[in-house]
């Protein structure tokens, strides 16, 4: 999991740390094994069937997943990135 260190107690609402946080889970994970891998994204784009350029959004954390990319990036990944790493809990 990762830890957003830099932000005060109370700086921000809970709910925006909170789901800040497990945003980033996700797209930590999928960096983290393109890395180890050594995929660039660009392929990782082709297998994963996604355009490269949401691709790079993805990978900032900027947009979601849908359920179906999701569950191609899970499978593709053996298990590494798993579909439950991009969920939003409230």
């Amino acid at each position: 999991m990762v830890v957003l260190k830099n932000i005060q107690p109370k700086g921000l609402p809970t709910a925006i740390v909170s789901d800040t946080t497990l945003a980033m889970q996700g797209t930590e994970l999928l960096k983290n094994w393109l890395d180890a891998e050594q995929i660039k994204k660009a392929e990782a784009a082709r297998r994963f069937d996604y355009d490269k350029s949401n691709f790079h959004n993805l990978l900032k954390g900027k947009i979601r997943p849908t359920l179906d990319l999701a569950k191609r990036i899970e499978v593709e990944t053996n298990g590494a990135v798993p579909m439950q790493s991009w969920a939003r809990v409230q």
